[in-house]
């Protein structure tokens, strides 16, 4: 199994994430720090720009610890 891991991309201060995974991956996981403001604008961005391809695995890192409910967030397939 190919895994394909990033952190600490911090978004919100406007650079763009144009990188693509490796062929061979399998599941992305991203380890928090990916944008501010709570969980949900970081599972709203890798709904829409991770999750259509691969699966992905959300760590929520100590400084994105604002809690929102999970219904608030759009994109996400039902189960």
């Amino acid at each position: 199994m190919k895994i394909w891991i990033f952190s600490d991309l911090h978004l919100e201060f406007g650079e763009r994430f144009d990188v693509h995974p490796p062929a061979d991956t399998d599941v992305v996981v991203c380890a928090g720090d990916l944008l501010t403001r709570g969980v949900v604008p970081s599972i709203e961005w890798l709904a829409k720009n991770v999750a259509p391809s691969l699966p992905v695995v959300f760590v929520q890192a100590i400084t994105s610890m604002t809690v929102e409910p999970f219904e608030k967030v759009s994109g996400m397939p039902e189960s």
